[in-house]
This record gives C-alpha cells, structure tokens and sequence, in this order.
C-alpha cells in the first residue's frame, strides 16, 4: 500500500517515536516473561529442596534405632520406614512431625529386636510406595535440564543476536524507503543514523546491570550504526571532511573502548577494534598518506595496550597484532617491490614504535598482575622480535648500502637485555621470560658475524630461535613452543636451501675466501644448530620426547655435506676442468662416508650403518662412471699430449674409496655370519667391487708409467687377477672361508680363459712370458697351499681315509 504524499512534518516526527515506543513495549514484554519464568523455577526449587529435606529428616532417626549387626536383608527395608502415610502439603510445612511419633519404639528393649522392622510393610497403611517414593522422577530430570539449557541459550543467547541484526536490518529499510520517498534529506538521514545508534547505546546502557549479555549486543549494535552513519556522510553525501569524520570515527573507537572497560565486556571491544581499524578505509581518499594512517594505527594500538593493562583479553591482543602486521606488512612489501625508497625510513620509524607497543602490549597485564606469561605470550613476543627484525633488514638494506644492518642487530640485543634483570620483579615466576630474552639477546649478538660477512642472517635467525624454542618448551613444559621449534627448524632448512641457490649458483665464486666466508660459515652454524637440537632432545626424561631427536641428526649430516660440498664445487670450478670437479666430489664423498662409516662402527648403529653402505655403492658407481667420463678426457690427454691437466689429482680418490670398501665389509661382517648365504654374497660382492676398483685403477697407472690401454688389458689384467685371486684363496684359507676360496677358484678360470682365448693373440713375446710365468707361479704355489693344509680344510676326508 502507497503511503500518501501530503504528510505533514509533525507526521515525520512521531514516527520514530512510534516506533521506539513499540521496541520499548516489545523489550517490556520480553523482560516480564523472563520474570514470570525465573519466578516458576524458583517455585519448583524450592518444592524439590523441602522434599529433600523431609527425606533426610525422616530418614535420619531410623539409622539411629538400627542396631550395629544389621542383617543384610534388613538394609534395602530402611529407606520404606520413611513415611507411614502419604505425602502432603502439611507434611512439607513439618517434616519433624513423624520422627517425634516413633520416639517411644527406641526403648532400650525394643532396639535388639529386628522382626519389626523387617514386618513393617504388613502393619503400614495401604498407601502405595511409588507415591511417596521420589526415585521414579529422578530420571526425567536430565531432560528437563537439557531443554531447560536449550530453551535459555535460544531465549536468552541466540534470540538477541539475531534480533539487535534484524533491528539494525529494519532501521536500514525504513531509512532508505524514507529516502526513496524523499521523506529525508542528507542531513536527516544521517541524524536518524545517528540517532538510531544513540537510542541502541541508551537502552544498552539503562539494561546493562539485569541483562548484560543482552545490553553487549545492543551496544555493539549502537557503536556499529554510529560507524556507518559517519563513513555515510562523508563518503555518500560530502556532508563531512575527512579529517572531521576521522576524528568522529576516533571518539567513537575511544568510547567503546571505555564503554567495554566499564561494563567488563570483551565483545565490546572486539567491535571497537574492527571498528577501528575499518575506520581509515572508510574515510581513505586514496591519498597514499600513510604517516596519517600509520599515526592513527600507532595511537588505536595504544589504546588497546591501555585495555591490555586492565583485562586480559587474548583475542583482543591477538586482532591488534594481526590487523597491524596485515597493513604495515602489505605497505612495506609493496614499497620494497617497486623500490620506494623515499618512505622507507619513515616505515622504520613506525615499525619500532609498533614494536615496542606490542612487546609492552604481551606483558602489561601480567606486570601489573604478577602473573607468569603463558604460551601465547611467548609465541607473540617473540614473532613480534622476528617480523621487525626481519623487516628493518629489508629496509636497511636499501640505506646506505646495509651499513647500519649490523650496528641495529647491536640495538636490538641491547633492547633485550635492558629488560632482562627488571622482569624478575615485576612478574612472578619470571624466569621462562627471562630465558627468552636471553636467547634472543644471545642470538643478535650472534648475527653481528654472519651480517659483517655479507651472511644469510634470516638462515642463522631462524636457527637460533628453533634452539630458544626448544630450551623455552622444556623449561616451561609447554608442548606448543616445542612444536613451533619443529616448525622453525624446517623453515631453517628452507632458508639454507635458498641461501646456497643464491651465494653458489647465481653470484661467481671470484674474490670470496675459501671457507671463511657468508655462505660456508652459515651453513656450519645451521648444521650446528640442528647438531645442538639432537644433543636437547636426547638429553630430555622424556622417552618419547628423546626419541624425536633422531630426525635432527639426520638433518644435520646432509646440510654439513652439502654445504661443504658446494664450497668445494665453487672454488675447483674456477679451475676449469670437470675431471678436477669430479675427482674433488668423489674424494670428498669417499672420506666424508668414511667417517660416518666409523662414527656407525664405534657407536654400533645398524641401520645407520646400512643406510652409509646403500650410499656407498652410489659412490662407487660414481666412480666407476667417471672412468669412462671426465677421467677417461684427462687420462687420454695425459697420455698423447702429455700436457699438465691435472690427471695425477686422481690418485686422492683411491684411500677413501677403498677405506670405505674395506668400513663396509667390517660392518657387515660384525652384523652377519660370513658363513651364512647372506655372508657368502657380501664376500662375494666384496671380492667383485674390489676387482673392478682395482681393474679401472691399473689402467690409470699404466697410462702415467707410459704404456697404452690395450697392454693394461692384455697384460695387466691377468697379473692383477692373478695377485687378486691368490689373495682370496689365502684368506679363505686361514678364515675358514669357502666362499671367498670359491671365488678365488673362479677368478683363476675366468684369468685362464681370457688368456687363452683372448689376449694371447697380439700380445708382445715379453707379455707373452711374464703373464704365463706369473700366472704358472701363482697356481702352483696354490695347489701347493691345498695339498699342505688339505688336513684344516677337509676334515671330513682325512676321517674316512
């Protein structure tokens, strides 16, 4: 239906009242309701506690009349001598009367004799049990319980939620009908706004000691109306400037703030603070002045310290924190990205003052309390340290080429340590803040090396902190910090993966010290750092605690090798030769199994032993590839060239390589029987990697002594067969090895065919002679050594014999 045009200003004015006066009646009705009900269950308790009482007032005498040998029978009788006659309103109004009825049955005579309590049911009136008994209706009460609980979070919880938004929706649609009708100019649109929300915060205030719940919600309401309404007038109708409306919107953030201090309510703050932080971007202009916005935000975060000192409301801080590091974040980001170095230094400056409002902001109320801080205020004083101190780097780092990057590290451990010695006063038990600070005193000192050498300082940062973490959780048995450490140790480890793509691939190796410098020391640092969480985590009472600790040492041995590795990769490559590269990766992984191998052997760790001979096998497969590679370049340049390449470093592989081959077979000897079939595979894979070892190495030697590769084939092999399978014979013969002496049998058959079947073609009359002279010597000398100890190797024979 179309309201008529010619309504009169008198016709406008009472409508708002008209419609405040139904709310009010509305909320009069709700507020008689809730009595009525409070009324009722009051009346309800009040029965069930004189039934109560009654109960045990009868019940109490009778335990007294009761002898102390009661039969068993006797006891389930008592609780029915209760009442002898039905239950009354009167009965409630005396509850002593029947105890003073039965005083003459507690004679002396009358209290050995048992049968009268035990006949009482034949003698008592005929008023049924379940009348007077109370039990039946005991199990209907947890229902009437739940619905009553039910019934009170939809009545007195979810119904006012939903109301004060379906108010603030009916206030918005009669506004704009009034503004399609033309009923309201801007300024009277904005004033019903305004009035609206005034009219939200009275009643709020004027409920807020009967229905508190109920008045948050209004005055969250009311402040949400007063936001709008401002933003309202400054953005859709011009009606204000944008320094009147921040201002408004700045009394109003202080009001809640008060308002929710007063009436101890944290939802009204929470609505202050989103309110708050919402209130630049409503009034913004796209101005880009972010000292203005950064000021407003600087003075909001005070506020919320000042409300920090008086509750302790973790969400509240939380938010701030958040809010905070979203915009001055996002700010710094997008300057850094398009090199906007003109605000940098102003960033700064508003980036320490958020610091330490922040870091006064996590320990106000526990100051003023005396309390110990929990895990929540460890997580965000310390994050607080880390995104400035990782964000005044960036900035720094664009002034004056970085040079007070390390003079500011210095800052920041003396800001640290300054609170060190006083916080034991002022919190009680303070020494897991204390600890605190001292790691992270500890830790910038620390970074002061790595920045001065141009090192990845975030790398060793995230080092330290996962150690801090560590000793905070153990400390104050908080299994949170623990877990973040673990997180922390992971981000180590992907900052030090992009700290070695950095220093090693995309910068040249010219002008940086060998091992003294940026790159190497961080990565020795991070490998100590995961060293130093194995040693904590071993150390812990904690079995299970103890047993996580195995992961880091696992981590630390792979970044030790890397790092060193790149290192040497770096600085051979500048030497221009792959064959020096590789023979330097393959030396360098022989020696570094090698010792691993040995820590495995002293420390009897099976499995980590396993796990090195798996690695072992890559390294000799390595090697036996770079024969035919890069060595086989350097090998033939040596050879028709005779040019100084380098081709002799390759002899530096040989110790590690068989070191490591001889490590493997030690411990796989010590972990199985030798005379087993898994033992007669590991001789015999033994036996065979030697052979090939030894074979690729002949050629080498032969090439630098001077004579070709055929002749080493031809004739070194055989020799060197030869030598191999005597020495498999041998020690088969005094280990009691068989099938190390079947593998010397066999060599000797596979020597005798090549030799006949293959080299004896074109080989030289003096090869000729050595190789069959050699090799006739070697077999006679063995039939020799069987024929000798044929009595130790075949026992069962000379029985029988």
């Amino acid at each position: 239906m179309k309201l008529s045009p010619n309504l009169t200003v008198n016709d406008l004015i009472h409508v708002p009242i008209r419609f405040t006066k139904n709310l009010v009646m509305e909320l009069q009705i709700k507020i008689n309701s809730k009595i009525d009900d409070i009324q009722k269950k009051l009346r309800e308790c009040n029965f069930e506690c004189n039934r109560l009482k009654e109960y045990v007032d009868q019940a109490l005498p009778q335990l007294k009349v009761v002898p102390t040998p009661v039969p068993p029978t006797v006891i389930p009788e008592l609780p029915a001598v209760v009442a002898d006659e039905p239950v009354s309103k009167t009965e409630i109004s005396a509850p002593t009367a029947p105890p003073e009825a039965r005083t003459p049955a507690q004679s002396p005579e009358s209290r050995p004799i048992v049968p009268p309590l035990v006949n009482a049911p034949t003698t008592r009136p005929t008023a049924p049990k379940t009348s007077q008994n109370p039990k039946p209706t005991k199990p209907e009460a947890p229902a009437i319980k739940n619905s009553r609980n039910l019934e009170e979070f939809i009545g007195g919880n979810l119904l006012n939620k939903i109301g004060i938004g379906i108010l603030i929706i009916g206030i918005g649609i009669f506004v704009k009908y009034a503004i399609d009708q033309d009923w309201i100019g801007a300024i009277g649109r904005v004033l019903v706004g305004l009035a609206s929300g005034g009219i939200l915060l009275g009643i709020a205030h004027r409920i807020r000691k009967t229905y508190k719940a109920f008045s948050s919600v209004l005055m969250g309401g009311g402040i949400a109306v007063l936001y709008f309404s401002v933003a309202i007038a400054y953005h859709t109708y011009g009606l204000l400037g944008q320094t009147p409306a921040f201002a408004l919107m700045s009394i109003i953030t202080a009001f809640a703030v008060l308002f929710s201090i007063a009436y101890n309510r944290m939802e009204i703050g929470i609505i202050a603070l989103i309110g708050g932080f919402a209130s630049p971007f409503m009034v913004s202009n796209g101005s880009g002045n972010y000292i203005t916005l950064f000021s407003y935000i600087l003075l909001l975060n005070i506020g919320m310290m000042v409300l920090s000192w008086f509750r302790d409301w973790k969400p509240i801080r939380i938010l701030s924190y958040l809010f905070t590091l979203i915009l001055v974040g996002g700010w710094l980001a997008m300057n850094l990205i398009n090199s906007n170095l003109s605000v940098l230094s102003g960033t700064l400056t508003f980036s320490s003052l958020f610091f330490i409002v922040f870091f006064a902001m996590n320990i106000a109320f526990n100051v003023k309390t005396k309390k110990p801080l929990g895990a929540l205020e460890f997580i965000m004083i310390l994050s607080n340290s880390m995104f400035y101190y990782i964000s005044a780097m960036f900035i720094l780092h664009d002034i004056d080429a970085g040079k007070y990057m390390g003079l500011f590290t210095a800052v920041m451990a003396a800001f640290h340590f300054a609170f060190i010695f006083p916080i034991r006063k002022y919190i009680q038990p303070g020494r897991n803040l204390q600890l605190l600070l001292i790691g992270l005193v500890l830790t910038f000192i620390t970074l002061a090396i790595p920045i001065q050498l141009k090192g990845s300082f975030i790398t060793l940062f995230w080092a330290a902190e996962a150690i801090i973490l560590f000793i905070l959780a153990k400390r104050a048995n908080i299994s949170f910090l623990r877990t973040s450490s673990q997180i922390v140790s992971l981000l180590t480890i992907i900052s030090v993966s992009r700290d070695w793509v950095i220093q090693y691939w995309d910068t040249q190796p010219s002008g940086r010290i060998p091992i003294l410098n940026g790159a190497f020391l961080t990565t020795l640092l991070t490998a100590g750092s995961m060293i130093a969480l194995y040693t904590l985590y071993k150390r812990s009472k904690d079995t299970t605690i103890s047993k996580q600790g195995f992961i880091y040492q696992f981590i630390a041995l792979p970044i030790l090798y890397l790092g060193i590795l790149f290192e040497l990769i770096d600085h051979t490559t500048a030497l221009g030769s792959s064959g020096l590269v590789t023979i330097a990766i393959i030396t360098y992984t022989a020696l570094f199994l090698t010792i691993m191998q040995l820590w495995a052997l002293k420390d009897k760790r099976k499995t980590f032993g396993h796990f090195i001979i798996a690695l072992s096998l890559l390294t000799f497969l390595a090697y036996c590839s770079a024969h035919f590679g890069p060595i086989a370049e350097m090998r033939n340049d040596f050879a028709y060239s005779k040019a100084e390449n380098g081709f002799p470093w390759h002899l530096l592989m040989l110790p590690g390589i068989f070191s490591l081959l001889a490590l493997n077979f030690k411990h796989l000897s010590r972990n199985f029987s030798l005379n087993s079939n898994a033992g007669k595979i590991i001789l015999w894979a033994t036996a065979l990697i030697f052979l090939i070892l030894s074979s690729l190495e002949l050629d080498n030697l032969m090439v630098m002594v001077g004579f070709q590769i055929k002749t080493a084939h031809k004739v070194g092999y055989p020799i060197l067969w030869g030598i191999s399978a005597f020495a498999f014979i041998l020690i088969g013969m005094r280990k009691q090895l068989l099938a190390l002496r079947i593998a010397g049998l066999g060599l000797f058959c596979l020597i005798l065919v090549k030799l006949f079947a293959y080299d004896i073609r074109e080989v030289s009359p003096g090869g000729k002679i050595a190789a069959f002279i050699s090799l006739g010597l070697l077999l006679l000398v063995i039939s020799f050594m069987y024929q000798k100890l044929k009595k130790l190797l075949f026992p069962e024979e000379n029985e029988a014999e």
